[in-house]
């Protein structure tokens, strides 16, 4: 006997998390849960609900390229083929990997499978969504950006996941569960934390020497912007004969230990990031600190801006 001695009611909403050691008997609670298995002895009472289900381990030996495969999918459930397109669209473009979608799946990454497994079970519009080890095999950075993603899904969309790490229960549960020898030996609550994520970023530099760089192309738009603006500005100043509080030469460029003008482009381009905080870690990079929700906006801000990106943390 795999299970015994289990007593357990979950509501709609909650997002619980399985625990327990290899061979505790999680995955098969989890299977049981959602009616993949049927109990021996017992009762489970099932709502007549909807459930999707993300297997650990991706099938190996689909030759499907990612879309097709979706599309087949949302057939069972789906009526028309515009709505699936479109339903296959908008979680393509909420998992980033929109990329991937003509890629055949046996060529694709652990991570996009993962996301190709998780979409596969969203397309049946599920009341419950069951997740076994949802994390196994991805790097940190795809670990972080799944659990952005599934929080950011529906909050009333009940949400069973088995998991060993810390990141994904604290990060997604409101409930731990833990399983010992197919007993449940522990279920509480939780008091979930706000999450924070640090961002370390290269920003682009640019000394101000002579007329304002012409925009070439989106890349450098803003940058040149910012230090077309600062040059403008610092002309009209030496020609109207003000100052700025520090000692300046007419008709010089002002300089601080030869940085200031490098520092003026980064201060422009972070004070337009609605970071909690930040810092600088060198003379081309920050650490900025955001609340966890807002990180792929702001992500988003900095790249457009001709930043890169070379750490991310979570912290709480």
């Amino acid at each position: 006997m795999i299970l015994k001695e289990i007593s357990l009611s979950i509501f709609q909403g909650e997002k619980v998390a399985i625990t327990g050691n290899n061979g505790s008997g999680k995955s098969s609670l989890l299977k049981l849960i959602g009616g993949i298995f049927e109990e021996t002895a017992g009762q489970v009472k099932r709502s007549y609900i909807n459930v999707g289900y993300v297997p650990e381990h991706f099938p190996e030996n689909i030759r499907f390229k990612l879309q097709d495969y979706l599309i087949l999918v949302g057939k069972m459930t789906c009526k028309s083929d515009e709505d699936i397109l479109k339903r296959i669209g908008n979680y393509a473009e909420l998992f980033a990997i929109t990329d991937f979608l003509t890629t055949p799946l046996n060529h694709c990454s652990k991570g996009t499978k993962q996301k190709a497994g998780i979409i596969q079970a969203l397309l049946k519009k599920p009341d419950l969504l069951l997740l076994d080890e949802p994390l196994t095999g991805l790097d940190d950075n795809a670990k972080i950006e799944l659990l952005n993603q599934l929080n950011s899904l529906q909050r009333e969309k009940t949400i069973i996941f088995t998991a060993h790490e810390p990141l994904l229960i604290e990060g997604l549960a409101d409930r731990v569960i833990t399983v010992e020898s197919g007993r449940i030996i522990y279920d509480a609550k939780t008091n979930k934390k706000e999450k924070f994520i640090y961002i370390k970023a290269k920003i682009p530099t640019r000394e101000i020497i002579g007329p304002s760089p012409k925009v070439v192309d989106d890349k450098t738009s803003c940058q040149g912007e910012l230090i077309g603006m600062e040059e403008r500005r610092l002309q009209r100043e030496q020609n109207e004969g003000e100052t700025t509080g520090s000692s300046r030469a007419r008709g010089k460029r002002p300089s601080r230990n030869g940085n200031q003008p490098h520092v003026m482009v980064m201060n422009q381009i972070i004070e337009e990031i609605p970071a909690v905080t930040y810092k600088f870690i060198g003379p081309d990079s920050v650490e900025i600190i955001v609340p966890a929700q807002e990180s792929d906006e702001i992500l988003a801000m900095l790249l457009k801006r001709g930043c890169s990106i070379f750490e991310l943390t979570e912290k709480r």
